[in-house]
């Protein structure tokens, strides 16, 4: 009789029990979750959903069938449980709500299928989940920038003199095209007020007194907000960018020195 019909469910989950019940409780530990999940709730469901899936196929290992078994059914509850604050954190950064979802949804996929190293290296869920959603915007902007240069190369000849008459060079047009990704990178490390205010000042030309009609504030803390975004955005871009610096300051995104509060 093969291995995994001559175990017993409960056999095989009194072996791994506290192995599973250990990951539960590294994958949920987020103390500023309210309220806190309830891991054992969660550990008693997945092994229900386990032992109904019994017996697993007879050449498969079964330990590992256990540990994959539950991380889904823990990983699809986590998403779950995190997907309203995942959502927030690309609020702002993208201009829609369907590319928020299609953006979350994506990560959930690659969680999915990246469900072994979870397993094999446990961490807390929704920091994770927050990489993946990140790296997910990161891979839209560069697919998207990617397409802009295609849709360049294809544009009509009969076009050219319009493009020509803009008094920017292709190779000018490729250097924004490629600033413009390198900002929106820098946008996607910045907390989302900074983004939306940065976003509000670069994409639209708005200035102080402006953003503040736009986002119901009084025009002094928006002008604070802006000093605060554009420094935070310098740092990052530096971290990022090093040797780019000075493409702040020559496509008019960012100034390359924030003035101070009362010049702004």
């Amino acid at each position: 009789m093969p291995p995994s019909q001559r175990m017993t469910f409960e056999t095989l989950w009194g072996r791994h029990e506290a192995e599973l019940a250990r990951m539960t409780d590294v994958l949920f530990n987020h103390p500023h979750l309210d309220p806190a999940p309830d891991v054992r709730v969660m550990l008693d469901q997945a092994r229900a959903h386990a032992a109904a899936a019994w017996p697993p196929d007879a050449t498969i290992d079964v330990a590992l069938w256990l540990r994959r078994k539950v991380g889904g059914d823990l990983l699809g509850r986590g998403h779950q449980l995190y997907e309203p604050a995942l959502q927030r954190m690309l609020q702002g950064q993208v201009w829609s709500a369907e590319l928020v979802e299609e953006l979350v949804q994506g990560a959930a996929a690659r969680a999915t299928e990246r469900l072994d190293e979870l397993i094999e290296r446990p961490r807390p869920l929704f920091g994770w989940l927050g990489q993946l959603v990140r790296q997910q915007r990161i891979d839209w902007l560069r697919a998207r920038s990617a397409r802009k240069r295609d849709a360049g190369r294809t544009v009509p000849l009969a076009s050219a003199p319009i493009a020509a008459d803009t008094g920017t060079t292709p190779t000018q047009a490729e250097r924004r095209t490629r600033v413009r990704e390198m900002f929106d990178r820098v946008l996607a490390e910045l907390p989302a007020d900074d983004a939306k205010v940065l976003r509000l000042h670069a994409d639209e030309h708005l200035g102080p007194a402006e953003i503040a009609v736009r986002l119901g504030i009084q025009a002094g803390d928006a002008r604070i907000r802006l000093y605060r975004a554009r420094k935070r955005a310098l740092q990052v871009w530096i971290q990022l960018f090093p040797s780019s610096a000075a493409d702040l300051m020559d496509f008019g995104l960012i100034d390359s020195k924030p003035r101070e509060v009362r010049d702004a």
